[in-house]
Formats: structure tokens, C-alpha cells, sequence
């Protein structure tokens, strides 16, 4: 035991002692004449954390490029250098006399790069080149502008900061830059947007942008999401879309009205792959089980509404089948209502009994959709009123 724990040690200090010497040798990296090993050294320093290459960061850099001491800048950054908020200060200072070509970055680029490390630091006083930085046509520049949503405490500058974004929203031509803007926007304000992103999911001619829409809503909870994807759901140009928007309705949205939409709609799907999928999603459906707060009264109540629902739509095939279920429904209702408990168990299990017995025989009265429904709320019923 004693030679294992010995070697095991050895093994340890023989790890540390690599791991300093390849440290020492990044660090030892920065001296080079050769650009590219200062590059890979600054970056293996900045993504491995090797602190100790801080003196040497603030001993060579003011010998570097500007190029160089951007990165500098960002591993001084991590390493909390002391002067970090001065250097970056003069950084934007000099850089009126960068060169693009000879430095390999312009007066612009280095004020925008120092700026959003500034704004990190919460010194907010450069945030104007983020919107001199702006061109409509290099979308890369739009993607700073969120900064200065979630970061700038200035309602003025946040206000233009959203009406450039919005534009691009609108008229970009990005999809990568658009989707990050539309999720900034509805991330920092919300619901002010439940409109714009209708319109988005509905009618934006590039349906991976109208899937943004449509999934920003739902997070949203969007009050008028069930009927919008009902209404979608025809007019979608999508396979893909109209394939989320029928598990949508199935499994966030299952009640009858919208299994039965989506029994009619399928034979119809000209995709064959969404009109495979779609069959499979009504094959394995099951209601969805209301959440905690939806009390065993509610349940049944809407179960009674259910039940209608059925017999309008021939699940259950039978008018003196939907009289029995109308009427025990309202027995267990009641039962519930007044808290008696056991006789509402009473009832739900002689139901029970009759739901599968007439789905199982050999001449059935409910379709396997009646079934599903009466089985299905029968059961989470049951559960809500033994817990």
C-alpha cells in the first residue's frame, strides 16, 4: 500500500512538473521574433489561465503591434492587471494612428475591440463607436449592438440601440445575425415583441427565422399561440414547421378539437416524410396530464366538456354510452365538489370498467381517440384526488 501511495506521489509531482515546464515554455513563447508562435502562445496562455505569464504580458506590451496587444489587452483582462482600465484608455487613444493593412487593425476596430472590454469593466464612456461601427452590410457589426441593451445604463443610447437592431430584424440579410438579434431583443424586453414575432412565425420568407417566432412564443407563452398554430398549420410553406406545429398541438395543446385537426390534416400533408411523422405522433398520443395546479374539479369539468366533444366527433359511437358517461360524469363532479372522496373513487373506477370494456370488445363504442381521452383523464382524475 505504502509503494503505491509513494508511487502515486512520484506520479503527481512528475505531472506538475510537465505541466510548469510547458507553461514555461508559452510563457518563453511571448519573446518570439515569429508572430504566429506569439499568437499561439497567447492564446494557449488565455484559454489555458496561465497566470503567471502576467509580468511578461506587462513587460513586452508595449514593444507589440497593435494587433498583438489586442490580444494582450484580453489576457491582462483575465489576469486582472491592475492598469487594465488605463491601457485600454490609451489603446483607443493610439489607435488613430493604426494602419489596417500594416497593423492588421484599423482605428475603428481597435476603439470597438477596447470599447466592449471597457463597457465590461463598466466604464461606459466610448460606447458611441459601437454605432459608428455599424454598417448594415457587414452584419458582424450589428452584433455588438446588444451591448448596449444589457449593459449601457443610458435610455437614449438603448433606444437607438433597438431601432438599429429592429431594422435588421426586419431587413437583414444574415440569418445568423438575425436569429442572435431577434433572441437578444426578446431576451432583454420580452413580450413588447409578441406582435413582431407573430408576424415573423407567420409570414417571414425565411421559415428558419419563422421558427425563431414560433419558438420565442411558446417560451413567451404567447396567449394566442393555440389558435395562431391551428390557423398556421394549413397555410405553413414548411415541412418542418408544420411537422413541430402538429406535435405543438398534440402534446402542449391536446385536447380533442386538436387531435381531431390533425387526424383530418395528415392524409392530406403533401410531405411524406411530415405525413409520416405526423401519423406516428397520433398513434403514440396520450393527453397531456394538467399541471399541479389544476384541481380534480376542473379536471372533471373539463373531462365533461371532453366527453361532448367525443360524441360530436363519433369517438364514442354510442348515444346511450355518452348519456351514461354525461351522467357518472356529473355523479363523480359532484361526489368531488362536496369532498367525498371515496364515493368520486366509487364511480371513477365503475367508469373505468365501462371505458374498457367498450373500447376491448369485439363491437366497440369508442374509437381508440374516445378511448385515449376517457382512459387517460379518468386516470389523472383519480391520481389528483388520492394525493
Amino acid at each position: 500500500m505504502y509503494k503505491k501511495f509513494y508511487l502515486g506521489v512520484i506520479f503527481s509531482i512528475a505531472s506538475l512538473n510537465i505541466n510548469a515546464q510547458s507553461n514555461n515554455e508559452y510563457i518563453d513563447s511571448l519573446y518570439s521574433d515569429n508572430l504566429d508562435i506569439q499568437l499561439d502562445a497567447i492564446w494557449i496562455i488565455i484559454e489555458d489561465g496561465i497566470s503567471e505569464a502576467l509580468p511578461v504580458l506587462q513587460s513586452l506590451y508595449d514593444s507589440r503591434t497593435p494587433m498583438i496587444k489586442e490580444d494582450y489587452l484580453i489576457a491582462m483582462m483575465q489576469f486582472d492587471d491592475p492598469d487594465i482600465h488605463q491601457r485600454l484608455l490609451d489603446f483607443i487613444t493610439a489607435s488613430d494612428t493604426f494602419n489596417s493593412v500594416r497593423d492588421g487593425i484599423s482605428p475603428l476596430e481597435a476603439k470597438l475591440e477596447a470599447t466592449k472590454y471597457l463597457i465590461s469593466l463598466g466604464d461606459y464612456s466610448t460606447y458611441h463607436y459601437i454605432f459608428q461601427a455599424v454598417n448594415k452590410a457587414n452584419w458582424t457589426t450589428i452584433m455588438d449592438v446588444p451591448v448596449i441593451l444589457t449593459h449601457i445604463p443610458f435610455e437614449t443610447a438603448k433606444d437607438s440601440a433597438r431601432a438599429i437592431l429592429l431594422d435588421y430584424w426586419d431587413t437583414g440579410t444574415n440569418p445568423y445575425a438575425r436569429s442572435f438579434i431577434i433572441s437578444q431583443l426578446v431576451e432583454t424586453d420580452g413580450a413588447i415583441y409578441t406582435d413582431r414575432l407573430v408576424s415573423t412565425f407567420q409570414n417571414d420568407p425565411d421559415r428558419d427565422i419563422g421558427r425563431y417566432g414560433f419558438r420565442y412564443l411558446m417560451q413567451l407563452k404567447y396567449p394566442e399561440m393555440e389558435s395562431l398554430l391551428q390557423s398556421q398549420l394549413i397555410t405553413e410553406s414548411s415541412a418542418v414547421i408544420r411537422i413541430e406545429i402538429a406535435d405543438t398541438l398534440l402534446k402542449v395543446f391536446g385536447n380533442p378539437f386538436n387531435v381531431k385537426l390533425i387526424k383530418d390534416y395528415q392524409p392530406t400533408e403533401p410531405d411524406t416524410t411530415a405525413k409520416s411523422l405526423m401519423n406516428f405522433s397520433l398513434l403514440e398520443f396520450i393527453p397531456p396530464k394538467p399541471d399541479s395546479t389544476v384541481t380534480a374539479l376542473v379536471m372533471t369539468d373539463t373531462l365533461i366538456s371532453y366527453n361532448n366533444q367525443l360524441y360530436n366527433y363519433q369517438w364514442i359511437t354510442s348515444d346511450s354510452l355518452y348519456n351514461n358517461y354525461a351522467v357518472g360524469l356529473q355523479t363523480i363532479r359532484d361526489f368531488i365538489a362536496s369532498s367525498d372522496y371515496t364515493s368520486a373513487q366509487t364511480e371513477i373506477d365503475s367508469m373505468q370498467t365501462s371505458v374498457e370494456e367498450n373500447y376491448n370488445s369485439p363491437s366497440p363504442l369508442l374509437t381508440r381517440e374516445g378511448w385515449k381521452f376517457l382512459h387517460y383523464y379518468l386516470e389523472y382524475i383519480e391520481e389528483r384526488i388520492n394525493n
